[in-house]
């Protein structure tokens, strides 16, 4: 029936529409989104990650970026972010 469909993971990120911030893929041949009064829902939601690209779960870290980036990538921003400040200090 809904051929034309394709099933995938969605790339959320916030989208800004008329002033409020709502959940949107980001992949070209989607139109999918969750208007503001549903966004309670997303939480658990598999989603691609916008640095590695990997498959991941919205937590409640990613929940709180515009484009949401799994632990991992967290994790390798906050140990380059530390080693960045200590070669500032030499």
């Amino acid at each position: 029936m809904y051929k034309h469909l394709k099933r995938h993971i969605h790339k959320y990120y916030k989208a800004d529409v008329l002033g409020e911030k709502l959940w949107a893929c980001a992949l070209p041949t989607c139109n999918h989104h969750m208007p503001p009064h549903y966004s309670s829902l997303i939480s658990g939601k598999a989603t691609i990650c916008w640095e590695c690209n990997d498959i991941m779960v919205l937590h409640a870290y990613a929940l709180e970026m515009d484009k949401p980036i799994c632990l991992v990538c967290r994790r390798r921003n906050s140990m380059d972010d530390r080693l960045k400040r200590i070669d500032l200090r030499g």
